[in-house]
């Protein structure tokens, strides 16, 4: 996936930033740093390989990591699907 954000610097100009990562997590992570090192994100979308475009809700990212809070999504959802 292809992850597309425009940001404005501190010096006021609008900027774009391109990064590839097969982990959709890793892409979440670069979008937080962004909103954490206070660089305001204006949009931001996801590209897959076959072209789809997912546009973010940049207003749900506040600079905080999630690579825990998904990590322990992920171990609930598998202890409920082993209990079932």
């Amino acid at each position: 996936m292809l992850l597309h954000i425009t940001f404005v610097t501190p010096l006021g100009d609008l900027r774009t930033f391109s990064v590839y990562a097969n982990e959709f997590e890793q892409q979440l992570e670069v979008l937080n740093s962004f909103v954490a090192y206070g660089f305001p994100v204006q949009s931001a979308q996801l590209t897959t390989l076959n072209g789809e475009v997912t546009m973010l809700p940049v207003e749900a990212f506040d600079g905080t990591s999630i690579i825990e809070h998904l990590s322990k999504l992920e171990k609930t959802y598998k202890l409920i699907l082993k209990s079932s």
